[in-house]
């Protein structure tokens, strides 16, 4: 549908190239590259600004609608003008004739053009601006699509954020386990180590018993000798009788 609209802005450029004495600000001068794709979009019942300038004291502003045949439905805003701006309320109606589904639900493609004075019904324009798209698409078809897309990325967070959560918890409780473990071995080597070290540095204390004298004696094999009468020093002369 689109592809019909190159041929038509070429021919038109070229049209607008040779009376290139009267241009469009903004929206600018159409150009032969410009695609509808890249078009500055609008919404029903936004005002939008048209400016111009021109070396013609009076011209005639009209808006057109482009089909997708490449035909156009032109309406007339300003007839022999003086001006050098306007504006146009984007809507569709019985009255300038456009058509709400002229591009099978894509969004509608419109220009506006100047027209000499004589040009009553806009065949001939001297300048073309730059296509614009007009959608027919609300606030609340934007705020519903937002709405489902949103929910979609909700739930998926609510999932990650869940699954997130229960990973963090899983690997919490093996931490735990292994320090818990780990902590346990260290306690019972540290108390083994205490135990060993404390028998280590007690002294041996050797318990001396005393014992009854008599045992001592009894028990000695000296003792059980016999005593033998000690011989008197002194000698004793027996005298003959």
């Amino acid at each position: 549908m689109r592809s019909l609209l190159r041929p038509l802005v070429s021919l038109l450029s070229f049209v607008t190239y040779v009376q290139c004495v009267t241009l469009f600000v903004y929206p600018g001068n159409l150009d032969e590259t410009a695609s509808a794709d890249n078009n500055q979009v609008y919404k029903v019942g936004d005002s939008i600004n048209v400016k111009w300038r021109t070396d013609v004291t009076s011209l005639s502003l009209g808006v057109s609608q482009i089909l997708a045949n490449g035909s156009e439905l032109v309406y007339m805003l300003d007839y022999n003008t003086t001006d050098r701006s306007s504006h146009w309320v984007a809507d569709f109606t019985a009255r300038n004739g456009f058509q709400e589904d002229a591009m099978d639900g894509a969004d509608c493609v419109f220009w506006f053009q100047l027209f000499k004075q004589e040009d009553v019904k806009g065949e001939d324009p001297v300048a073309i601006s730059q296509m614009f798209n007009v959608t027919l698409r609300t606030d609340n078809d934007d705020m519903s699509d937002g709405a489902d897309s949103g929910g979609l990325s909700a739930g998926a967070g609510a999932g990650i954020a869940v699954g997130a959560m229960a990973g963090a918890l899983l690997l919490a409780g093996l931490v735990f386990f292994f320090w818990k473990r780990s902590r346990n071995g260290k306690d019972a080597a540290a108390y083994q180590q205490t135990t060993e070290n404390y028998v280590d540095q007690q002294p041996i204390q050797h318990q001396q018993v005393a014992y009854p004298q008599s045992y001592q004696l009894s028990s000695s094999p000296a003792s059980q000798a016999t005593a033998k009468p000690e011989l008197s020093s002194e000698a004793r002369v027996h005298e003959a009788p």
